[in-house]
C-alpha cells in the first residue's frame, strides 16, 4: 500500500540475515510490478483484439511452420471443411490433390520466402470430403533470415470466378464453332 492509499501489486524477495538467529532480522527487496502488470494487461488486449480479427476475416488464414498447421482461422478451417482441432499440428498435404501438386508449391514457395519475398498463385486444392476447389493462394515467411520460424498463408475461394471464366471460353467455343 502507498502513502496516499493505493493498492499496488509488488513481489518481494527476502532473505535472513542470520539463517540460524532469525532475530537479526532479514533483507527485503521490493519491486514495482505496476508497469509489468500494465504491460501485461495491454498485450493480453492486443492480442485479443487481433485474434477476433483474424477470426472474423473473410480470408483463410494459417500460420505454416515446417508445412505443418500451427494456427488456423476458422475461415479456413470451414473453407475446407475440417473442425479447427482437425487441422492443428496436421500437414498441408492434406489440402492438395496429390503429392506433386504439393511439392511443387512447396518447391516453388519456400525459395521466394527464404529471400523476404511474397509467393502468390492459384492452384487446386481439395477439401475433406474430396471436392477440388480453385483458391488464391498467398504466403510471407514470418523471418525470412530464419524460415523455420514459418510462414503467414492466406487463401481465397476463387472457384467461382474460375467456373465463370470457363463458362465464358465454352460460350466463346461455341461461338466460333456456330459461325
Amino acid at each position: 500500500k502507498r502513502k496516499n492509499g493505493e493498492i499496488f501489486p509488488v513481489q518481494m524477495f527476502g532473505k535472513s540475515v542470520d539463517s540460524r538467529d532469525p532475530a537479526k532480522g532479514a533483507i527485503w527487496t521490493v519491486v514495482d510490478l505496476t508497469e509489468r502488470r500494465r504491460l501485461e494487461d495491454e498485450v493480453r488486449r492486443t492480442s485479443q483484439e487481433r485474434e477476433v480479427i483474424l477470426q472474423s476475416t473473410q480470408i483463410g488464414i494459417t500460420l505454416s511452420v515446417d508445412r505443418r498447421h500451427r494456427w488456423i482461422n476458422r475461415t479456413f478451417a470451414d473453407m475446407m471443411g475440417f473442425s479447427e482441432d482437425e487441422l492443428l499440428d496436421h500437414s498441408s498435404r492434406i489440402h492438395f490433390p496429390d503429392e506433386d501438386s504439393w511439392a511443387t508449391i512447396g518447391a516453388a514457395a519456400y525459395p521466394v520466402l527464404a529471400r523476404g519475398e511474397a509467393y502468390a498463385t492459384e492452384c487446386q486444392m481439395r477439401r475433406k470430403n474430396g471436392e477440388l476447389i480453385w483458391i488464391q493462394l498467398f504466403g510471407r515467411a514470418v523471418d525470412a533470415g530464419d524460415i523455420g520460424r514459418g510462414a503467414i498463408w492466406t487463401f481465397v475461394d476463387v472457384t467461382q470466378r474460375h467456373q465463370a471464366e470457363e463458362d465464358i471460353r465454352r460460350a466463346l467455343a461455341q461461338q466460333v464453332e456456330l459461325s
